[in-house]
């Protein structure tokens, strides 16, 4: 059903409507009255109302340019009074004393301010006389190139159209020289600075309608300041999404009529508008969201499906998804042997991933000379029978001496550092925020190789990120130092195990499994196996007879070297992880 069809306008009705009548003027007198006159003409009214039945016939009238989307012409007529389910009813009109409470929620890039606010807002200085609508946001620079703008923009079309001065147009404020009624901005930034704002009180009928823009950003204790709000008939909020608390999330959550009922005077009303409802927000940009975060992921669900979220205040990866997780079968994905290696020193640990085989080991040591790191590192290496050119390592801090060192040595593994730029831009702020949504999605798909150590889970599960626009930045280490926790070394190791893998990879090869002969594979689980129950005595005489390969291939690099630690500790955690 078109625009024109719902509203049921005809172009003889928008033509009638660009026809703005004038403000009668007060009749002037002479200096001295003719005797001759016996009653004096009867004064006109200061100030006449335009007869505009709803904010989408000012529209549509006004800006051709502009052709609403279904729900916006049903919001335009919902504010204007219309039951939009039956047309033929007449509106009704709120009181200060039944107000229309109207919260909207919609997808960011909607139409928000460009077609709700700044058509309502016109309607409303031209509809009514000696009226008020007062608009906040807890933003001036959404109030000032946003909000304000459109409302400037289709006032001063309405001006130049009419050849006169209809508005009177001053910064975050508008005047209707018709009416006398005004449009009011200011920014929300303080409680304590918040005055009441009341209707005029030089006119009977004057009305009054608050429009708090962005709800969502504005902390309860500002709600509470507006309550010195007095004789409104309108309170509507609008907002993009935001998290499952405070003031906005209760309003919409708890309203009893939502759309597509009927609007009930004095109580709580609300609607979803979510990026499908909007047609130049459909293609690719959805497209794109879901591929790089998935249909499940708060920003996904925040931005697309206008839901409230989690998203300013989750770890980045939900502990939810390593609930239940299932024991998932060996799957190479077709990828060759590969590791992922954070480096540190001073006795921190050091981490190293390796994929083999479809599945994930972990190996972490702590040293504190430069000799002693690199000698681990190279037996780790000799261990898996790893390529160089398939290990990625961290290239920041105190990681570039060792990796040179590694590399005069014949092992030049790859660099990568966190802090550089991510393959994708649009939506990385670097390249660790980009290996970490890997992880990510590939946990919720189930595609990603079960691990077994508890910590990584918990580091993966602890730290923070936030969102501009649709770019994912991940809490600075500084930061979550503050918060007590710790540097999320196992975590950075796994995410660069798999750096630079497409994730269409994994699910294109999701069904390539492996049943394997690997000697370490076997061994690694007959040691997990005794962990729940003793071994048989078959179990037993396999696990020695591959202790001797294993060990074999565990024996610690003879590079000379300027480390004096024993074999022992250069051995690791192995000793450790035999017990």
């Amino acid at each position: 059903m078109s625009i024109k069809q719902f509203a049921k306008i005809s172009d003889a009705d928008l033509a009638k409507f660009r026809k703005a009548k004038p403000a009668a003027q007060p009749t002037k007198q002479p200096d001295s009255a003719p005797v001759e006159v016996a009653a004096p003409v009867p004064e006109k009214p200061k100030w006449q109302a335009h007869n505009i039945p709803t904010p989408l016939h000012l529209l549509l009238a006004h800006r051709k340019d502009k052709k609403p989307y279904q729900w916006q012409a049903e919001t335009l007529f919902q504010l204007a009074g219309y039951n939009v389910n039956d047309l033929s009813q007449p509106p009704t009109k709120p009181t200060d004393k039944i107000p229309l409470y109207y919260n909207l929620v919609a997808a960011n890039g909607s139409g928000k301010d460009q077609i709700v606010i700044a058509a309502f807002a016109a309607w409303f200085a031209l509809s009514k006389v000696r009226s008020r609508c007062i608009i906040t946001s807890s933003s001036y620079e959404q109030l000032k190139d946003q909000t304000f703008k459109y409302i400037r923009t289709l006032c001063e079309d309405i001006n130049i159209f009419h050849g006169r001065k209809v508005f009177e147009i001053v910064e975050f404020q508008v005047t209707c020289n018709d009416t006398g009624s005004e449009i009011k901005c200011f920014v929300t930034d303080d409680p304590g600075k918040a005055e009441g704002r009341h209707p005029f009180d030089d006119y009977e009928g004057s009305e009054m309608a608050v429009i708090v823009n962005e709800a969502k950003s504005i902390a309860d204790e500002m709600f509470q300041a507006f309550s010195r709000f007095t004789g409104y008939n309108y309170w509507i909020e609008i907002s993009s999404p935001g998290p499952t608390t405070g003031h906005f999330y209760r309003r919409c959550t708890m309203a009893e009529y939502s759309w597509p009922t009927e609007i009930k005077l004095g109580e709580f009303y609300w609607r979803r508008i979510t990026a499908f409802d909007c047609d130049h927000l459909l293609g690719k940009h959805i497209d794109n969201l879901k591929k790089e975060y998935g249909e499940n992921s708060l920003l996904y669900r925040s931005q697309v499906l206008a839901e409230f979220t989690t998203l300013d205040e989750a770890a980045f990866i939900s502990s939810m998804l390593f609930e239940n997780y299932p024991k998932l079968p060996p799957r190479t994905f077709g990828l060759k042997n590969r590791a992922g290696l954070d480096l540190s020193m001073g006795g921190d640990e050091m981490v190293m991933y390796v994929f083999m085989s479809g599945k994930l080991y972990m190996r972490r040591a702590k040293h504190e000379k430069v000799g002693a790191i690199v000698a681990q590192i190279i037996t780790w290496i000799k261990e898996f029978g790893l390529d160089p050119s398939e290990i990625r390592a961290d290239d920041g801090g105190s990681g570039k001496a060792i990796l040179d060192r590694l590399e005069e040595l014949g092992y030049a593994v790859i660099r990568v550092r966190n802090e550089q730029r991510a393959s994708n831009p649009n939506f990385y702020k670097n390249r660790g925020a980009e290996n970490w949504n890997r992880i990510k999605r590939l946990t919720e798909d189930k595609l990603l190789p079960n691990l077994e150590d508890t910590e990584t889970i918990l580091q993966l599960t602890k730290r923070g990120y936030k969102v501009t626009g649709i770019v994912t930045a991940l809490e600075k280490k500084a930061e979550m130092k503050a918060r007590g926790l710790s540097s999320p070394d196992r975590a950075d190791a796994l995410a660069l195990c798999f750096d630079g893998v497409p994730i269409s990879t994994f699910q294109e090869g999701a069904t390539v499994t492996v049943v394997s002969n690997d000697p370490q594979s076997r061994f690694d689980e007959l040691l997990m196996i005794g962990k729940n129950r003793q071994l048989t005595p078959d179990e037993q005489t396999e696990l020695m007879c591959l202790f001797t390969t294993v060990a074999e291939r565990r024996k610690p690099a003879r590079q000379s070297l300027d480390g004096d630690e024993s074999e022992t500790q250069n051995r690791g955690l192995f000793h450790i992880h035999l017990q």
